[in-house]
């Protein structure tokens, strides 16, 4: 089946998405950036740190930004 009619399906449109993380590392700091579902997480003494924050419509800081 051609990409474009899988694409035109709305039933297949309403799960599709786009996620994606990006963390550049030096030797003395971490950056990072998210989109979507997504999350970078850092482990720190058998411990999670979270690298990143979801960007989710319910959250006001969010919301706000949209």
């Amino acid at each position: 089946m051609d990409l474009d009619k899988i694409l035109e399906n709305e039933d297949f449109a309403m799960d599709a998405g786009c996620t994606a993380v990006v963390c550049f590392v030096t030797k003395t700091q971490i950056f990072c950036s998210n989109a979507g579902d997504s999350r970078a997480v850092l482990s720190r003494g058998k411990k999670a740190v979270a690298l990143s924050e979801d960007h989710k419509p319910n959250d006001p800081k969010e919301l706000a930004r949209i």
